[in-house]
């Protein structure tokens, strides 16, 4: 299982993946994750850093 999220604030980003866990922590689809990834890319016209984040889950 996968989950993915994005945000251009680097804060509101880890935000919403704690948020996420917590609220999933019981539920065995998302409690094992296993690998998170982490990535940013700056938005050409704009010139904004956009932040991505990947969580693998064991099931």
């Amino acid at each position: 299982m996968v989950k993915t999220f994005q945000n251009a604030n680097l804060s509101s980003l880890e935000d919403s993946i704690n948020e996420f866990l917590v609220n999933h922590k019981n539920d065995p689809t998302y409690n094992q994750p296993t690998d998170i990834r982490l990535t940013s890319i700056r938005e050409p016209q704009t010139n904004h850093i956009i932040y991505s984040a990947i969580i693998l889950f064991k099931n």
